[in-house]
């Protein structure tokens, strides 16, 4: 998946976590309260289970998570390790 895929995936799980018709890109989603913890867990999983990636637990930190261009940028790391 290219850059722009994952983001609307990301996007897509976001809006079954909360309704968030307003998310852009660059949304700051831990300060405005549109993900926490719980949210956090959900969309790693289903990251992992529709693009069949894995994600350690140690990668799982707040800069990561704060808005879906990082996100974007995490999974791709993900996605192509090294």
């Amino acid at each position: 998946m290219t850059g722009p895929e994952i983001s609307l995936l990301i996007l897509e799980i976001l809006s079954e976590i909360k309704d968030c018709d307003d998310i852009q890109n660059d949304t700051m989603l831990i300060d405005t309260g549109i993900i926490d913890s719980m949210s956090i867990l959900y969309l790693i999983s289903e990251l992992e289970e529709k693009l069949g990636i894995a994600i350690s637990l140690e990668d799982v930190v707040e800069s990561n998570f704060l808005n879906i261009n990082n996100i974007t940028e995490f999974v791709l790391e993900c996605a192509n390790p090294g």
